[in-house]
Parts: structure tokens; sequence; C-alpha cells
């Protein structure tokens, strides 16, 4: 009869929670079938691609509807907000960009869902008036929460996957590829979003204040207060240093000073629940000693803005910087300052941020990174590769950074031939697609102005002595390589100046790059090969050139040829297969730190599909 008496209470609980967020439920209804459908293509279903990509923009517009309907339910029941969070919603999926790939997301749409989420904290509170402590009974709540909800949806996944090992292990029972995926979506979005739901308070402005246990006490008044109080004295020691040596602040100042503000927050929310006198005046210092470090914020970031530009980073940390002078004014100010305006003033800030027409992050750091690129460039008027180096340098990152940030178009007002040029040669090459044709914007725009593209590397070796050892290979031959038998797609490969590399498409596939380009996600020893949101190959080769830097030091010393000629074209490749793909990378350049620590490399990269 308990058994019953329980499903009963489940059942109850479960068509509760369905009344009370519907809208929500529905977007992860469509959230899970588009996943689970997108996961189920296969990489060779080429005719499904153009589905695949509406599925993703599906599935991430639902991701977004999912907190925007459960913020507007806790604030209201009103029926205008739901029609406004089906217009939001649909909306966003169209103005998403096409082709999509979660991997890539512009920075607006992160943005967007942190504020969201933000907003779950104060929503039941933006219209009911309610003490701090009652605000923080809530917090709490949400807190413990959704940390259960993630911790059994993850026990539950470690379960099953423990299951399916079993059955192949025990009974050579066969899973597909992508039954990981799929039960990852089942468990941690429908499961454990579905806890997370019919878990919350039914009235939220009631929760009961939960006493801190004797550990919990502890834990606020001595580790997080203790810890917020040597960050701060940290701080201001570091003040008193630059004061005194004349220094200009670090360019890691303005993040450390943030974090020291966000940890003095969070430890005066911890601390809602404890009374007396004593906690009014720690609340008071703290925010004292957030407000006297923020001139300090602003010098640092302000310094880093005329030095090189407002860059979207810099704007967010301005950004940052006026919304805590806001708060810290508030608090200080009002004696009835209640701490739901922290979370709704920090997610109005980001959304400004992202979403505010000509003042938004963008627009104003594409409008300084244009201005200052076009101060370099009236520095010198015929560049050279005999011009100053640190001049060629900012240059070739200015140009590299716009480019790679706000896309060719943005360059057109300052150097518009060589924009036009470069375009025409592309559309050339996209009948003939060749490796030297398909070069990387910045560096065609450097050789046009005169002078080869610096990279970072090579700025710092020129302003260094001594400053790392360089393998250097001579092994360029024919550009021409695209019609190699062997493979299908091929582009230059290098890594320090980062950019999502676009291959040549196969001979058989022209006219088809937009659908099916490849992309290349870079790291120091590793690069992984995605289509869409599917990896397709991880190649490491940590091993590899770890030999070849071995082998290059034994022959130093064993030889007086030129450094260049010492290790072979040969010696110089790296092949990697697995049941997707067949890839050959031929390293051309490596720089090595003096420690040995790889700092670059350039080559060539082949791959072909099976």
């Amino acid at each position: 009869m308990s058994i019953l008496n329980s499903l009963d209470a489940i059942s109850r609980n479960t068509l509760y929670t369905l009344k009370r967020f519907p809208f929500v439920f529905m977007a992860l209804y469509l959230l899970i079938i588009f996943l689970w459908n997108t996961v189920g293509i296969k990489y060779s279903d080429k005719a499904l691609y153009p589905y695949f990509d509406t599925a993703e923009r599906v599935a991430f517009s639902a991701t977004v509807a999912i907190v925007l309907f459960l913020v507007f339910r806790l604030i209201s029941k009103n029926i205008m907000l739901t029609i406004l969070g089906v217009v939001i919603s649909v909306g966003y999926f169209f103005i998403l960009p096409s082709p999509f790939s979660p991997n890539h997301l512009n920075h607006s749409s992160l943005w967007l869902m942190v504020a969201l989420v933000i907003m779950v904290f104060p929503a039941p509170f933006l219209f009911h008036q309610r003490d701090n402590q009652q605000f923080w009974a809530w917090v709490q709540q949400v807190l413990f929460i959704a940390i259960l909800a993630g911790l059994f949806s993850f026990l539950l996944f470690l379960g099953f996957m423990g299951v399916e090992y079993g059955l192949k292990k025990l009974f050579d029972m066969e899973f597909a590829h992508t039954v990981e995926k799929q039960l990852s979506m089942i468990l941690f979005l429908g499961f454990g979003l579905s806890y997370f739901l019919s878990h919350l308070p039914k009235y939220p402005t009631i929760v009961p204040l939960r006493t801190y246990t004797m550990v919990e006490s502890y834990f606020v008044k001595y580790l997080l207060l203790g810890l917020t109080v040597v960050y701060g004295v940290m701080l201001y020691l570091y003040s008193l240093k630059m004061l005194f040596m004349a220094q200009f602040p670090s360019g890691y100042l303005a993040s450390m000073i943030l974090l020291f503000s966000a940890l003095g927050i969070v430890t005066m929310l911890f601390a809602i629940p404890f009374k007396g006198e004593k906690k009014e005046s720690y609340q008071k210092w703290l925010w004292l000693a957030i407000l006297f470090q923020l001139p300090l914020l602003f010098w640092s970031i302000f310094l880093r803005v005329e030095q090189y530009g407002l860059t979207e980073k810099r704007y967010m940390l301005l950004a940052f910087a006026f919304y805590l002078l806001a708060i810290t004014i508030y608090f200080l100010w009002s004696k009835k300052a209640h701490f739901k305006w922290i979370f709704i003033g920090l997610s109005l800030t980001i959304l400004f941020t992202q979403f505010g027409g000509d003042y938004s992050a963008r627009e104003l750091s594409k409008r300084s990174q244009v201005a200052h690129l076009r101060a370099l460039l009236g520095v010198e008027e015929n560049l050279t590769n005999e011009s100053n180096v640190t001049l060629r340098y900012k240059l070739s990152d200015a140009i590299g950074y716009i480019h790679r940030e706000y896309g060719i178009e943005s360059l057109m007002p300052l150097i518009p031939e060589i924009v036009s040029n470069y375009q025409l040669r592309e559309s050339n090459s996209s009948v003939n697609c060749v490796i030297e044709d398909k070069r990387y914007f910045p560096q065609y725009a450097t050789k046009a102005l005169g002078f080869d593209y610096v990279a970072y590397w090579e700025w710092k070796q020129a302003n260094t002595k001594g400053w790392g050892e360089a393998i250097d290979i001579a092994v360029r031959e024919s550009t021409g390589l695209l019609h190699v038998k062997e493979y299908d797609w091929i582009d230059t490969l290098d890594y320090y100046n980062y950019r999502e590399d676009m291959l040549c498409p196969p001979n058989n596939l022209k006219g088809q790059e937009e659908s099916l380009a490849l992309q290349l996600i870079k790291s120091r020893e590793k690069i992984v090969i995605m289509h869409y949101s599917e990896e397709l190959a991880e190649v490491s080769f940590h091993e590899f050139l770890e030999g070849v830097k071995k082998l290059y030091r034994e022959r130093v010393a064993n030889s007086t040829a030129k450094r260049e000629t010492l290790l072979s074209k040969k010696e110089l490749e790296y092949h990697f297969e697995n049941d997707k793909l067949k890839v050959k990378v031929a390293f051309s350049t490596l720089h090595y730190t003096l420690k040995g620590k790889l700092e670059m490399y350039h080559g060539t990269i082949f791959i072909k599909e099976k």
C-alpha cells in the first residue's frame, strides 16, 4: 500500500509541475528531440546536413526558451509574459547564424544564457517586498536543488554506463556509438531538469530560512570571511607597492579586483542569516573595501584601452566596474538595501553589454579597434620588412584581431583595395582551390602593405635576446598540392595566431563549401577536426613532436651542417587514421623555448574522408 501511495504522490507532483511550467517542458521536449536526432546523424549522411543545421538552431533556441519561460513563470502567471517568451524564443531562432555550430557560439549567445540564469534568483521577488533573509532562503533552496539534480543525474548516468559496460563485456552485446550522448541527454536534461523544477518551492517568497549548522557557521565566519580579508590585504599591499615604486598596474589587476569584489559579495550573501551589529559593521567595511579598489580598477582598464584600444573583454571589465560602483554606492547609501538588486543589476548589465545596439560590447569595441588600426597605419607611409618590428607586429595583430572578431568587411573602410583584391582572389580560388590562394587574410594584407606578417613569437624573439631555439625545416615545395590523389582536403596549418581553418573541398564537391567545410580546433599539441558539433578526429602529436625535438638536438650535437637541413621532410610528417578520416600533417617549422616548450608550429594538413 505504501508503494501505491508513493506512486500516487509522484504522479500528483509530476502533474502539478507540468501544469506549473508547461512551456518550460515544451521547450525541454523540443530540445531533447532535436538533440537526439542530431546525435543520430552520422557524418556520412551528407543529404541530412540542412536538417542537421536547423535541428541545432532549434535545440539552442529551445535551451534559451527553457530558462526564459522559467524566469517569466517565477515572475508572474500573466499570459502576456508567456506570449512575450514565445515571441523572443521564435525570434531568436531566426537570428541565429546558419550554418550554426554550438562549438563556435558568439559571445552574445553565451552571455544571454548567463543573464537569464542569474535572473532565476530574483525573479519571484521583482514585485514582492520581502526582507533579505527571505530572499536568501529562496536562493539557498534553488542552489541546493540544482546541486542535487546534477548529482543524482550524474550518479544515474554512471550506473547506466556500468550496465552498458557489463553487457558489452559479459554478453558481447554491441551498442551504437551515440548511446552515451543520448543517455546523457535523457538523464541530465530530462531527469535533471524535471527533478529541479518539481522541487522548486510552490511559494518562493515564503520559503523558511534554514538555520546554519556549526560547520556551516564556521565556514562563513572564518573561511569565507578570512579568505576575503586576506585577498583584500593582498590587493592593498600591491597598491602601496605601486605607489612607492611608481609602477603601472599589472594587466591582471582588473580581473583580481573583480574576483575580490565577487568573493566579498558572496561572503555577505552567506552572512545574511546572522544577526547583530557586528554583521552590519563587517558588511559596511567590505563595501568600503570594494569602493576604495574601484579607482585602481578603472585606471587599470583605461590604461589598456589607451594603449591597445577597446576590446569586448575590456568593455565587459569596464561594464562590471560601473556595475560594482553603482551597487556599492547603493548599499552604502541605502539603509534598506535589498540583495536582489545585486542579481537584477548584474543581469541587466550583461544584457545591455550584448544587446545595447551601438553601445553594445561588439559595436563599441569594433569602432575602437578600427580607430586603433587607422592610427597605426598612419605611423609610417611606406612599410617594408625593415620597418620597426614592434610596429609591424602591432599592425599584424590588429588586422588579425579585427578580421577574426568582426569579419573582413570591417576592414573595408581602412584598406579597401586590399580587401577587394583578396575577395576576388578567394572567389577565383573556389573554382581551383590551392593553398596559396586560400592564404589567411591577415598574412595577405600585411604582404600587400609591404611586409611579412609578424606573429607574437617572432616579435618576442626579436625583442628578447636568447628567447628561444627554433627548428626550421626547408620543405617549402610546390603549393599546388590539392590534386594529391590520396587526399581530399588540404590547408595550411599554424598554431600561435588562432584562426578557424576552412579547408579546400574535394574536387567533386566544388561550390558546396558552406555546408561541407570542416573546422579545426587547435591547441599546442593537438588538433580536433569537427563537422558542426560532431567530432571526426582528435589528432594528438605530442609524442611525435617530442621525438622530433630529441632527434634534432642529437643531430645538432653531431653535425656541422646547416640547421635547417638536419631533418628531412619525411621525418617531419605525422600520420593519423581512424574509422572516419585519414590525416597527414606535414610540419615545416617548429619553434621551442629555451626550456623546450613548443611555442609555434607551421605546416600543411591533408585529410581524406572514408
